[in-house]
């Protein structure tokens, strides 16, 4: 499980939340989702993401929101945590084009959004089981139901919403007291 607090969870979803209010047009999440400067270094595919990767992202938005003089407000974002499982990917772009492209072809989120990667402990020794190894990232309000159809279209069931998913991590979560959903609206 990585190293991350209750309060870093929180505090990168409300920057999501900040960077989405800012940069994002809903008219083009294609290409409005994937911030240059917020890119992970190397290739920004599937099979690159990686803890390093997620934290570079994490690291990125953070600075640029400080350069911009963009406070995220102090209170619990309004949004739903997605898991996103880059091995169970069939990336067969049902996801992008139920999203209009705030997916990519590969079923992978957006890296403006990613808030941590997970690795849990293997469940089974022998083989490779489902969400070992996941991308958190949170999507805000206004983009629930949009991503609520592309997970829907997404057989693999490599996406899943956070509060519907168990894995050692998820439950250290909730245990914690942080909110995998939170809408207000």
């Amino acid at each position: 499980m990585p190293p991350i607090s209750k309060d870093d969870i929180l505090r990168r979803a409300a920057h999501v939340e900040a960077w989405a209010c800012r940069h994002w047009n809903l008219d083009d999440l294609e290409h409005s989702t994937r911030t240059p400067v917020l890119r992970p270094g190397g290739p920004a595919d599937r099979a690159a993401i990686s803890v390093p990767s997620v934290e570079s992202v994490a690291r990125r938005r953070a600075e640029a929101l400080r350069s911009e003089a963009i406070t995220p407000e102090e209170r619990a974002p309004d949004g739903r945590m997605l898991a996103f499982d880059p091995s169970q990917s069939l990336s067969d772009g049902a996801a992008a084009a139920e999203s209009a492209g705030f997916f990519d072809d590969d079923n992978t989120p957006p890296w403006d959004c990613w808030l941590v990667f997970v690795e849990e402990a293997p469940r089974l020794s022998d083989r490779w089981s489902a969400f070992d190894s996941y991308l958190l990232c949170w999507i805000p309000a206004r983009l629930v139901e949009m991503v609520q159809g592309a997970v829907e279209v997404n057989p693999e069931e490599c996406l899943r919403w956070a509060d519907q998913l168990r894995t050692p991590f998820l439950d250290q979560l909730r245990r914690s007291g942080v909110p995998l959903a939170l809408t207000t609206e």
